[in-house]
């Protein structure tokens, strides 16, 4: 998607792709009537006079029919691997400072638990789920899933970021859950 702003005869513009698409290719695709861009694969940035807008709109769309493929527009949510709870201990958390700084060009390692069920849930904000995890092993964790509300008689298959919570100066291993969906092991991608 790109969102195109006008002040007179100056336009300015603000671009947002999927995943396995990059949209600064697109983009330069177009470079000869653009007055500037820039951005990476997920995100640009660019500026064009008004009267170009048309002819934008039409190579911009012809290049991104001609290159998106069919798997780049489903759903999908990237992770590092699989894991079970008992993955996530003391040796991995003091191997995964290691790996910081996170940010756009590093960012934080994200597993795929299977199977897992909610057995605690405490009280947060409306739309938030807090609580505690089993896996099939036996293996519990605290933890955080903002802007979901997950049932306590459903197990999950979920995607999340393992972290360390502290809070008034205790350090406890919780996982924040990206995404979630009841399981089904007969289903291979997220």
């Amino acid at each position: 998607a790109v969102v195109i702003s006008m002040e007179g005869d100056v336009c300015r513009a603000s671009g947002r792709s999927v995943s396995g698409f990059s949209l600064i290719d697109a983009v330069f695709s177009c470079s000869d009537i653009l007055t500037q861009c820039g951005g990476h694969p997920m995100a640009v940035g660019l500026g064009m006079k008004r009267e170009d807008i048309p002819a934008f709109r039409e190579l911009f769309e012809a290049t991104v029919r001609e290159e998106i493929r069919e798997e780049d527009l489903i759903d999908r949510v990237p992770y590092d691997g699989s894991v079970v709870l008992g993955d996530l201990g003391d040796s991995f958390f003091e191997k995964y400072d290691q790996l910081g700084p996170f940010g756009h060009g590093n960012p934080q390692p994200c597993y795929r638990l299977d199977n897992v069920e909610i057995i605690k849930t405490f009280p947060i904000k409306v739309g938030h789920t807090k609580g505690v995890l089993r896996d099939s092993a036996g293996d519990e964790c605290d933890f955080i899933a903002f802007n979901m509300v997950l049932d306590m008689h459903t197990r999950w298959d979920i995607v999340a970021i393992p972290q360390i919570n502290e809070y008034y100066g205790e350090r406890r291993r919780q996982i924040q859950i990206a995404d979630a969906r009841p399981s089904d092991p007969s289903r291979q991608d997220f």
